[in-house]
């Protein structure tokens, strides 16, 4: 796997956690759901990075992914641009 998509990979997961946190922090506060065993849940929707194990053996340095400040910027621009899309969506829905 590149590093761009490495990178990429990992920024949407980030984002995918933080979805999952917000909708479960939203949920904790439905009367009908009260109950929930809270706890289970989020234990069982935790998100993990499946390539982070990868990386690390083929690398023995993970932080030199970030070396192209130009393929760091592209992809920054890209992600910012995915997920103000996903909160335009949010929005309507």
């Amino acid at each position: 796997m590149s590093q761009t998509k490495y990178l990429y990979m990992t920024q949407c997961i980030d984002s995918l956690r933080i979805l999952v946190e917000e909708k479960i922090r939203l949920l904790k506060t439905n009367k009908y759901l009260a109950n929930a065993d809270w706890i289970f849940i989020e234990k069982n929707f935790q998100i993990e990075n499946p390539h982070t194990k990868n990386m690390i053996r083929e690398n023995n340095d993970y932080q030199g992914v970030l070396t192209n400040q130009k393929q760091y910027d592209d992809l920054f621009e890209e992600t910012r641009i995915r997920i103000i899309n996903i909160r335009k969506v949010r929005m309507i829905i």
